[in-house]
């Protein structure tokens, strides 16, 4: 590590804004690139009023970056940290979030259609394998995971996304809308989850241990194996729900 190089940040940044992400693109067009000169570092950089849809954050680490509004459609964003990051009302949708942090961030009232948070895909091990002996001591967190406690995901829309096997322990989900959403073996512990809406939403094997899910909405959701235990769950709809095997209520 001692010898890891750097992008110079104000030259990614420069062809950013001059460019666009297509510019970016042909920029740094070596699929490896990021890989082979090190993480680039935009900590606390301001990235509103920059057209930022499919841009390549991979690897980019953009700790308390402000994003608030920024259209970020179909973006890449995975193995990269946002911790800390302003993201409210900022349009994700389609944007791919594989392994990245998201640790304090502020996602209140984000579009998260379609989003995808799936993790320990196969087809990540071995490069995944790779970056985390060369960027693992860099982020400081690992690269496993996606880790998003403490985030705040107040009235975000993250209807038909894909989010198995996240860590959202202590987070706030206010009013949040997970419809058709794929949130298999997810971890809610603690969650502020009040009048978020769960319609039809897939959550098996899912822990809301502890959680404040008052007035959600569960209609003709999967919670088989989910654990309530201990969470609050006056005013919650179960109609047509799948209950078989779920502990605490």
């Amino acid at each position: 590590m001692e010898n890891q190089k750097y992008v110079e940040p104000n030259r990614w940044f420069t062809v950013l804004k001059e460019k666009g992400v297509r510019g970016l693109r042909r920029e740094f067009s070596d699929n490896n690139y990021y890989l082979n000169h090190g993480m680039i570092e935009m900590k606390y950089h301001d990235f509103r009023g920059i057209h930022l849809s499919r841009i390549p954050l991979e690897l980019v680490n953009c700790e308390g970056a402000n994003f608030s509004g920024c259209d970020l459609t179909s973006s890449l964003l995975s193995i990269a940290s946002l911790m800390e990051c302003d993201l409210q009302n900022a349009n994700l949708q389609h944007a791919t979030m594989h392994h990245t942090i998201l640790m304090g961030a502020n996602l209140k009232g984000a579009n998260l259609r379609q989003v995808s948070f799936s993790q320990n895909l196969e087809s990540d091990f071995p490069r995944l394998n790779y970056y985390e002996k060369r960027m693992g001591p860099i982020f400081g967190h690992p690269l496993y995971g996606n880790n998003v406690r403490f985030a705040c995901f107040d009235e975000a829309d993250f209807r038909r996304a894909e989010m198995g096997e996240c860590d959202f322990r202590e987070a706030s989900f206010r009013g949040t809308n997970f419809e058709r959403a794929d949130a298999w073996d997810c971890d809610f512990s603690e969650c502020e989850m009040e009048n978020a809406r769960m319609f039809r939403t897939k959550l098996e094997g899912t822990s809301f241990r502890g959680a404040t899910l008052v007035n959600a909405d569960f209609r003709h959701a999967n919670l088989t194996g989910c654990d309530f235990t201990g969470a609050k769950v006056d005013g919650c709809r179960w109609n047509h729900a799948v209950l078989e095997g779920v502990r605490g209520l």
